[in-house]
């Protein structure tokens, strides 16, 4: 294993790194290699086995100056089985009832619990990228809810991409996944429980998804069911 960051690839709007070490993540560093102006993006990938396994990243490079996302990535089959918890809190299992009533509860919740209290660290042009998002790729999403009396009290929505050569494929991304706050604590760890075992019932061996550094919660989550971070974006602000 190399001790400096080696270069990967320019792409159009990106030019990547390898990372021998998460924890070698700084400001200075991020500074001190090449990054095109007409370069988006700056992206580290770090191998899973070396990837950190306890406290998610999240201040290691300077919120003020960066936009930082993490892509999480794990096996299935290490995701706890907590299924059974749920039946204990009159939480169940369900498909949405109408593909209307699953994009409603999306739109809402994504726009409550992530763009509300996260608007500060969304890139320019967000809204444009959301709504494109809306138009062409969540229509093709598989979802799923948990229900308590009938509301919906939490969901997964899930894009399956098939295996293309890529390391970790073919694999089940998370595009969103929502527990309603409202619920009390270990009724919300019963409702991840239904949703990951859910997610480990679905065809191909890895899971993953884009997690905004800021967003501690969503990064333990992604830590508890065996995931670890394998590439970090930083976007100028």
């Amino acid at each position: 294993m190399g001790t400096k960051p080696k270069l990967m690839k320019r792409g159009e709007g990106s030019i990547t790194y390898s990372l021998p070490s998460i924890e070698m993540l700084s400001e200075k560093l991020v500074d001190s290699l090449e990054w095109p102006e007409d370069k988006i993006i700056i992206s580290f990938r770090v191998a899973a086995k070396r990837a950190p396994k306890g406290v998610p990243i999240q201040d290691m490079v300077s919120r003020r100056k960066y936009l930082c996302r993490t892509t999480y990535v794990g096996t299935k089959s290490n995701i706890p089985d907590r299924a059974a918890d749920g039946a204990v809190y009159g939480l169940k299992l369900a498909p949405f009832r109408s593909k209307k009533e699953y994009g409603r509860v999306y739109l809402r919740s994504y726009a409550e619990d992530f763009l509300k209290p996260f608007r500060d660290y969304q890139e320019r042009g967000y809204e444009k990228e959301n709504r494109e998002y809306v138009e062409k790729q969540f229509p093709g999403t598989k979802g799923i809810s948990v229900r308590k009396g009938g509301r919906v009290v939490a969901m997964l929505c899930v894009n399956q991409m098939p295996e293309n050569g890529s390391p970790y494929r073919p694999l089940s991304w998370i595009d969103w996944l929502w527990v309603d706050g409202r619920l009390p604590k270990e009724e919300r760890k019963a409702a991840h429980g239904l949703l990951g075992n859910w997610l480990k019932k679905l065809p191909g061996k890895y899971f993953g998804g884009a997690i905004h550094a800021v967003n501690l919660k969503s990064q333990n989550w992604f830590l508890r069911m065996g995931a670890r971070p394998v590439q970090i974006f930083f976007l100028r602000r």
